[in-house]
């Protein structure tokens, strides 16, 4: 009997072990993916969802993106504000925590888990990406005007002339 429960704990030990390794290779990719959506200067707004329950992809990895978030502009955004469930404190901290929305069937969600945080541009920064592109277009513009007067310049047309005889001569 002793022998049935020792394989039996062995068994959900491997089993746990399969399970943290193929969270940790998904929290590996979606810090990826974060990281390199964040980094596109058009954008404003990112909506990071899991269909998970564990902190691992969820809140872990929302704390490791925020340097990077906060140095390319970002903050969370409250989204759901009616939804009572919210991210770990004791990860996130009590503001971050409540910016976020987890949905946990154990805990009495009637559907299955999932976690949401939203990243949003600060304001001040998307005025600062919205100048930047526009000083970037008119410098284009005024690119292309000055290479289209060089052109012009420089273009030498010729004309042909043709000579057919009827020209009046002059009287002497």
């Amino acid at each position: 009997h002793s022998d049935k429960i020792k394989r039996e704990e062995e068994e959900e030990n491997e089993e746990e072990q399969t399970r943290k390794k193929r969270v940790m290779s998904l929290q590996k990719f979606q810090l990826e993916a974060l990281s390199h959506a964040m980094r596109f200067p058009g954008v404003l707004r990112i909506s990071y969802s899991t269909c998970s329950i564990y902190r691992e992809e969820n809140e872990d990895v929302v704390q490791k993106v925020m340097p990077l978030a906060e140095e390319l502009g970002f903050e969370l955004a409250k989204c759901l504000p009616k939804w009572p469930r919210r991210g770990f404190a004791e990860v996130l901290g009590t503001t971050e925590a409540a910016k976020v929305v987890r949905v946990n069937p154990f805990e009495g969600d009637d559907c299955e888990g999932f976690f949401v945080a939203v990243f949003q541009r600060k304001k001040e920064t998307c005025e600062k990406i919205i100048a930047a592109f526009e000083k970037e277009e008119e410098e284009e513009k005024s690119k292309r005007r000055n290479k289209n007067k060089r052109d012009l310049e420089s273009e030498v047309v010729v004309v042909p002339v043709l000579y057919t005889g009827n020209a009046k001569k002059k009287k002497k």
